[in-house]
């Protein structure tokens, strides 16, 4: 089923080329990949065709860095070709998402707020180089792209990323409750690293805070799911400030920034959020 053969990434990595995807059953997938199981342990990331072979090792060398890091993520295995589409072969992380822990457990929602921050805290402390993007540069060219905002709330947002330009800490840029696996021991790890980047810890807190206040519980969850949002990312806000020495203040200041710079991206669910971030700096 699988021929082994040796590629050059500047890592040591090995591409197992398989012909036939339907040698693999699908587990999950999002807007960029599928994910199929792939052998004991592991499982196969395949992203869609509008990602290069090329694409695809960066982001394998660069999730490589990650995990040397120390950083609670899935362990990387290779690279892999099937069909005209790459993908990474990785560590399986048994458990469940941290959507699914809370949805099950409304109560500790606080108490898992708290845990996601320490996490997202070890993420940001970290340092890293010119092979990850940097997100500053990025943002400001997405609210460029965004014309029916007014000119006023660009300058202001275009500010605050003046301001903090020059950072170099990790940031995953969209850490939420799915995109992180809560194993059986409780430890939590970082998943879905398609877009690492380089800048101010402040920048991923502040995404991460709305994030955690706007997702969807699953149906038929039996809570409050506003009161559980409220929960995890007041208990997250606080914790991270905390942990991260940054005032609140400093963390919420990025929510214009990113609302403008979001609406770039087409993602037609988060509309609604994006307009009510932004008529609140209208008023």
């Amino acid at each position: 089923m699988c021929v082994a053969a040796a590629v050059a990434t500047g890592c040591v990595w090995h591409a197992f080329l398989v012909t036939e995807i339907s040698d693999f059953r699908r587990i999950d997938g999002g807007r960029c990949a599928d994910i199929f199981e792939f052998d004991v342990g592991r499982v196969l990331k395949l992203y869609d065709h509008r990602f290069s072979a090329e694409w695809v090792g960066q982001a394998a060398e660069r999730a490589q860095l990650i995990v040397d890091a120390g950083v609670c993520v899935p362990g990387i295995f290779g690279i892999e070709s099937v069909g005209g589409r790459f993908g990474v072969v990785m560590e399986r992380i048994d458990g469940e998402t941290l959507w699914e822990r809370v949805a099950q457990r409304p109560g500790d929602a606080a108490a898992l707020g708290a845990d996601l921050a320490r996490l997202h805290v070890e993420i940001n402390s970290i340092e890293v180089g010119e092979s990850f993007v940097d997100a500053l540069g990025l943002m400001a060219e997405r609210i460029a792209q965004v014309s029916f905002v007014e000119a006023d709330l660009v300058g202001r947002a275009i500010s605050v990323i003046e301001s903090r330009s020059g950072d170099r800490n990790l940031l995953h840029g969209d850490l939420h409750p799915g995109n992180v696996m809560v194993r059986p021991s409780g430890e939590l790890v970082a998943i879905d690293w398609d877009f690492p980047r380089r800048g101010p810890a402040s920048h991923d807190a502040c995404r991460a805070f709305h994030l955690i206040g706007s997702w969807a519980l699953a149906p038929g969850t039996n809570c409050d799911v506003i009161a559980v949002r409220r929960a995890m990312a007041t208990s997250y806000i606080d914790v991270y400030g905390d942990a991260a020495d940054l005032g609140i203040d400093d963390i919420v200041s990025w929510t214009l920034p990113h609302a403008i710079a979001r609406f770039s991206e087409g993602i037609e669910e988060e509309r609604s959020e994006l307009y009510q971030q932004l008529a609140e700096y209208q008023l």
